[in-house]
């Protein structure tokens, strides 16, 4: 998940689900990362991770990485769908990380939530490309690599779908021919009505 910097003092009511007490469920098997970190995740009375209690109060969005679990992500996302329909936490503004293409080169190097309608999907030598604009020398892009696109088809979902699909992408920004977002799984892709 990633907390936006809009998250103030309205966001320390979104930990009072958790109750006085958290739990660390430590990751199986349990173990330690190159510096020596335990991976745990904290838990609510209720059981449920801190992660599902910001992501479902509106106060976090989900970030999708190459190496999450599938299911996990899912849940995640059902749970900031609900938030966002209910209009809560940040749900309830305009969100700094939601933008369209035209806002992009303005983020570079920023997690975003890009929404806009794909002009042109395209597979070249090295990536699959989703182009927002006219001109992919200066608009805003998302590009796939060989092998993450391999994982989304193995996922059944096929991104040459989503030409003339207006779409919502999760990503950081980065600048290369204009604005560029890279895909990392297909559940940081979203068709929008």
């Amino acid at each position: 998940i990633l907390v936006p910097e809009a998250v103030d003092a309205e966001g320390k009511g979104g930990l009072a689900p958790l109750g006085a007490r958290v739990a660390l469920d430590l990751a199986e098997p349990a173990g330690s990362d190159r510096h020596g970190r335990l991976q745990a995740r904290p838990l609510g009375a209720d059981g449920r991770t801190l992660q599902a209690v910001l992501v479902a109060s509106g106060f976090a969005v989900v970030r999708p990485m190459p190496d999450s679990d599938p299911e996990v992500i899912a849940a995640l996302l059902r749970d900031e769908a609900m938030a966002e329909a209910a209009g809560l936490g940040l749900w309830r503004r305009s969100l700094d990380i939601r933008i369209g293409e035209a806002e992009a080169g303005s983020k570079l190097g920023r997690f975003v939530l890009l929404e806009g309608v794909v002009l042109q999907a395209s597979r070249q030598q090295r990536y699959f490309y989703l182009n927002f604009g006219a001109d992919w020398r200066v608009d805003t892009t998302a590009r796939i690599d060989k092998e993450t696109l391999r994982a989304m088809q193995r996922a059944g979902f096929d991104p040459a779908v989503l030409e003339g699909r207006n779409v919502r992408l999760r990503g950081t920004l980065f600048a290369e021919n204009g604005p560029m977002l890279e895909l990392w799984t297909h559940q940081g892709i979203e068709v929008l009505p």
